[in-house]
């Protein structure tokens, strides 16, 4: 799963520091849709579809190990994996 569209409420506020053009209104409408957030970048800063990809592509790759804040599952699923625990010797790994 993109995450984009993964966890919308939590993460908005990044893609909205990222592209700060784009009103509390648009990022209602895009609600995580990929390809709403493509368009909005287009019509704001005047990109191609491309460019809006690329720089959508991007912005995931520097984000990809943001976790929500609620994940409703054990504290070791909520940590980022280089912070988890070997279980066999309960050092970090």
């Amino acid at each position: 799963m993109d995450i984009i569209e993964g966890d919308w409420e939590q993460f908005k506020r990044h893609v909205k520091e990222k592209w700060s053009k784009l009103t509390d209104k648009h990022l209602d409408k895009i609600a995580g849709k990929r390809d709403e957030l493509v368009g909005k970048i287009q019509k704001a800063y005047g990109v191609t579809k491309n460019e809006a990809e690329r720089q959508i592509k991007g912005f995931e790759e520097r984000h990809r190990n943001y976790l929500p804040k609620n994940t409703g599952s054990s504290a070791g699923a909520a940590m980022a994996p280089d912070a988890r625990t070997d279980s066999k010797v309960g050092h970090v790994q």
